[in-house]
C-alpha cells in the first residue's frame, strides 16, 4: 500500500511541475507579444510653485507671515482677521451695522419712489436701478457695533453690546478709518450696559459726547478744567477699557454672591438660618445668621426666647471694585460692618446691638489684598460659631 500511495504522488508532483513550466512559457510569450513600452518623461519644473513660509522663532511674527507673492488684498484680509483675533483675546470686537431702517423699508421706500415718478411722466421705474445703491445710502444710518466680553476666574460669561453712530448722519462709513486726519465725533445710540454703571459719565469724559436720547447733565468743573477737558480729543479705547472694568466688577460680585448663597444655603445650615439680601447691581449685601441660645430653657420658653443674631453689612462704594478690604482714605474702597444683635421679642425692648470692631479688623487684616464674601462670610461664621465665643468679649 505504501508502495502504490508513493507513486501516485510522485506523479501528481511531476503533472504539477509541467503545468507550472506550461505557464511560465505562455507568459513569456506574451510579453514578447507586446510592444515596448515609451520612455518616462521628465518631471516639470517646479519653479512655479511656491515655496512654503518659514517659521519664525517669536510666535507673533509667525501669525503674521504670509506666502511670497499673494494677493495684497488676501494679505490685508490676513492682518484683519489676526487683529479682529487679539481683540476678541482683550474681551472686545466690532462689527459694522445699519440703523434707523431695515432693509424691507428701504426698498418699499425705493418702489415707492419709482412709482411716483413713473406716475408723473418724468421716466420709468426701470431707468432709476442704476442709482439704487446711492439711493439706499439716504435711508439708512452707517454705525459700529463693539462687542466687550466678560470673564471671571478664567471662564466667558455674557456679553455686552455698544452702537456707535456718528452725531452727523450724513457721515459715511469710511470715515470711521483709522487713517482718517479727523475721525468724527462717536455717539452711543443703543447699548445693553445694565443702567447702574456710570455709562454716561464714561462716555462725556472720554468721547466728549453723551448717550443719545437722554439729555446731558451740567458740568460741575469750573471753567479752566472744563476748557481743559474739551481740548483733550475723544478716546475710544480708553473708553472701552474703563467701561470694561466695570463690566467685570459687576460680574465678579454677582458670581461671589451665587457662590455664598449655594455655600450656606438652608439644606446646609438648617439650625442657623442664613439670610441674605443684595442690591440689584450687588453693591450692597447683607448677611445674617442666627446663634445658638445659651440654654435649652431659652429655646422652650416661648415668651422668654432670645434672638442672637449676627448681621453683616457689604458695601462697595466703588463700583469697580469686587474684593473687600479696609476702607481708602478716599472713602471709595470696600466697607464692611460686622454687628452683634440680641433681642427679647415679648419684652417690647429695644434689642442690643454691640459693633464687632475688632472681628471686622481681624477679617480684614490685609489691607493690599482684598477678600471675597465667601472667604469673610466663612471666617466670620467659624468665628462666631466657636465654642466660648461672645460679643462682648470683641
Amino acid at each position: 500500500m505504501s508502495t502504490v500511495a508513493s507513486a501516485s504522488q510522485s506523479e501528481s508532483l511531476d503533472s504539477l511541475r509541467q503545468r507550472a513550466a506550461a505557464l511560465r512559457a505562455q507568459l513569456a510569450q506574451l510579453r514578447a507579444s507586446q510592444p515596448p513600452a515609451p520612455p518616462i518623461a521628465p518631471l516639470p519644473s517646479l519653479t512655479s510653485l511656491r515655496p512654503l513660509p518659514t517659521h519664525s522663532s517669536s510666535s507673533s511674527s509667525h501669525l503674521t507671515t504670509t506666502l511670497p507673492g499673494s494677493n495684497p488684498a488676501e494679505t490685508e484680509l490676513h492682518a484683519t482677521q489676526e487683529l479682529a483675533r487679539k481683540y476678541r483675546i482683550t474681551g472686545r470686537s466690532a462689527f459694522p451695522v445699519e440703523l434707523a431702517r431695515g432693509v424691507r423699508a428701504k426698498r418699499e421706500a425705493l418702489e415707492r419712489e419709482k412709482k411716483e415718478v413713473a406716475e408723473k411722466g418724468k421716466g420709468k421705474g426701470k431707468q432709476r436701478d442704476v442709482d439704487e445703491p446711492e439711493r439706499e445710502r439716504q435711508f439708512v444710518k452707517k454705525g459700529v457695533a463693539v462687542r466687550l466680553e466678560t470673564f471671571y476666574e478664567g471662564r466667558y460669561y455674557e456679553p455686552y453690546y455698544l452702537v456707535f453712530a456718528p452725531q452727523s448722519d450724513s457721515t459715511p462709513i469710511a470715515e470711521f478709518s483709522s487713517n482718517a486726519e479727523k475721525p468724527p465725533p462717536l455717539q452711543i445710540v443703543h447699548h445693553s450696559i445694565p443702567h447702574w454703571l456710570p455709562l454716561k459719565e464714561l462716555s462725556q469724559k472720554y468721547l466728549r459726547v453723551g448717550i443719545c436720547g437722554e439729555e446731558d447733565e451740567p458740568a460741575e468743573d469750573d471753567g479752566a478744567e472744563l476748557s481743559s477737558r474739551k481740548a483733550v480729543q475723544p478716546d475710544l479705547d480708553l473708553f472701552l477699557t474703563r467701561l470694561l472694568v466695570f463690566l467685570n466688577a459687576h460680574l465678579s460680585r454677582r458670581e461671589q454672591l451665587i457662590s455664598l448663597r449655594s455655600a450656606y444655603s438652608l439644606s446646609n445650615f438648617t439650625s442657623m438660618d442664613f439670610r441674605i439680601f443684595a442690591s440689584e447691581s450687588n453693591d450692597r449685601i447683607v448677611v445674617e445668621w442666627d446663634l445658638a441660645s445659651p440654654s435649652e430653657e431659652d429655646e422652650e420658653d416661648e415668651e422668654g426666647r432670645t434672638e442672637r443674631i449676627v448681621v453683616v453689612q457689604m458695601a462697595f462704594l466703588d463700583l469697580r471694585r469686587s474684593l473687600l478690604a479696609t476702607q481708602r482714605s478716599d472713602g471709595m474702597g470696600g466697607s464692611l460692618l460686622v454687628r452683634y444683635v440680641e433681642r427679647k421679642p415679648a419684652s417690647g425692648e429695644p434689642p442690643l446691638q454691640i459693633v464687632l470692631e475688632e472681628l471686622t479688623a481681624q477679617v480684614l487684616k490685609d489691607p493690599k489684598e482684598g477678600r471675597s464674601m465667601l472667604k469673610v462670610i466663612k471666617e466670620l461664621v467659624d468665628e462666631t460659631t466657636s465654642e466660648g465665643w461672645s460679643a462682648e468679649a470683641d
